[in-house]
């Protein structure tokens, strides 16, 4: 009867003696955070670190040169070289060593070269060797480019190399073309090469929000003259060591490429810096001639991409693809959870592609049994391939919202045990029966024996 009257009431229980029943049940909304990682256990979590949201430069397309490298078809045409009056064609592919192995010309640098650079090198090795009189014209055309590509790692065996195909080629046509991202893909991330010298924004993280900083112009050339400070020869001393102070000083080699006219250029060959142009009597015939170009400095940016929100209509993640740029499509949730103690299903599930949280496992294993004390489950979690963690966590503070939840990893295992209250308290509650008209109620505390030993036949 009182029972009766403070349910009418309006009385909320939570359970009758019963531990294992847990839940909030409360009118009050509430937020909680879902946590990625336990601190007590778990090491930093795995991707890659230092990352960059995606900037406004990155969705601009500029169209840029390409840059020949090994393997390519390329076109080289001289202008009266052989016969007056006509263009003398030569159609090689660029060697392993980056060479264009011209039959008249000789062996002519290519690789790192754009074509409009590959004919400046080759008028200069024309003039060098005398062959025209006046002004050479030379043109260079690429017929088939292998270098202007972009790669894809996925573990759907569509990893690879891909082709740039057309202008302003962007994130969704590569995704499209390499058919390597999961549809429920959250998050991708793209490795590309950023030359320093380049307009670039340099990201700087301060105070959790993004800077876009411009790149100073003067920090390629202050980080070349750092490298190469110590480089230039004493002038009061020469190689043995003695003092060489009537001899003239010698000229410190110059770095810079807007010298006298043109573009004067430097290369190191057998630990001697000369002049590209310059003839040594040690110099290899191969490099006679050869305009050498200055390798960029260059880093990298990890650009972190948010796959799901590019899916749902905002482009402003589509940014543009670059020629080596790297997708990288992190790997899916898979593996599997294992349940055991006080639960009604024990055993072994399977984690679904999306996260899943503690409660969403205890839920899909039928709850907890009416043994179970939620204040005691044990967490073992695999943290190295020959090491495990085991943390205790508190069920009830969870499923009341007092803690927060946290998302479930391959090869966990929840173990939930029970305490000594529990056992006399089902057997008090489960003591209470009520019987309506004609009844029987035969009960021996988890015994099924009932009527003596059971036999199998």
């Amino acid at each position: 009867m009182l029972l009766g009257v403070l349910a009418i009431g309006g009385c909320e229980f939570d359970s009758f003696l019963d531990p294992s029943v847990v839940g909030r049940w409360e009118p009050t909304p509430m937020v909680l955070p879902i946590l990625k990682r336990l601190d007590v256990i778990d090491e930093p979590l795995p991707g890659p670190q230092d990352v960059t949201q995606v900037q406004p430069e990155d969705l601009i397309y500029q169209a840029r040169e390409y840059t020949i490298g090994p393997g390519d078809a390329v076109s080289v045409s001289v202008f009266e070289l052989l016969t007056p009056g006509q263009n003398t064609v030569q159609t090689l592919r660029v060697d392993e060593l980056g060479m264009f192995r011209h039959p008249i010309l000789g062996p002519i640098k290519a690789a790192g070269l754009t074509p409009s650079q590959l004919e400046h090198a080759t008028v200069q090795i024309i003039k060098t060797k005398d062959i025209l009189r006046g002004e050479p014209t030379v043109s260079a055309v690429v017929l088939e480019g292998q270098h202007n590509t972009f790669t894809v790692i996925s573990d759907v065996n569509v990893s690879g190399i891909y082709q740039i195909v057309g202008t302003d080629f962007r994130l969704l046509d590569a995704t499209a073309l390499s058919r390597a991202v999961p549809f429920r893909t959250n998050k991708i991330y793209m490795y590309r090469q950023v030359r320093l010298d380049d307009p670039v924004m340099e990201i700087v993280e301060t105070a959790g929000q993004t800077v876009p900083k411009p790149a100073s112009p003067t920090d390629t050339e202050q980080l070349i003259d750092e490298i190469f400070k110590g480089l230039e020869p004493d002038p009061a001393t020469d190689d043995s060591g003695e003092s060489t102070a009537d001899d003239p000083a010698p000229v410190p080699i110059a770095l810079s490429l807007d010298e006298v006219e043109g573009q004067v250029q430097w290369v190191n060959v057998d630990d001697q810096w000369v002049r590209a142009n310059a003839q040594r009597r040690d110099l290899p015939a191969e490099l006679e001639g050869v305009a050498a170009q200055s390798s960029p400095v260059v880093t990298q940016r990890i650009i972190e991409i948010p796959y799901d929100k590019l899916l749902e209509g905002d482009l402003s993640y589509n940014i543009v693809i670059r020629s080596g740029d790297i997708i990288r499509i992190p790997e899916p949730i898979r593996g599997n959870v294992y349940m055991g103690g006080a639960i009604l299903r024990r055993g072994t599930f399977n984690l679904p592609p999306e996260p899943t949280t503690l409660k969403q496992i205890v839920i899909a294993a039928g709850g907890l049994s009416a043994l179970a004390t939620p204040e005691r489950v044990d967490l073992i979690r695999r943290i190295a391939p020959d090491q495990e963690a085991m943390v205790r966590v508190n069920l009830r503070a969870i499923f009341e919202g007092k803690q927060p939840d946290f998302f479930m990893k391959p090869n966990d295992i929840v173990n939930v045990g029970n305490s000594f209250p529990v056992t006399p308290l089902a057997v008090f509650r489960n003591g209470f029966r009520v019987s309506y008209g004609f009844g029987f109620v035969l009960d021996r505390n988890f015994g099924f024996d009932v009527f003596g030993p059971t036999y199998r036949r």
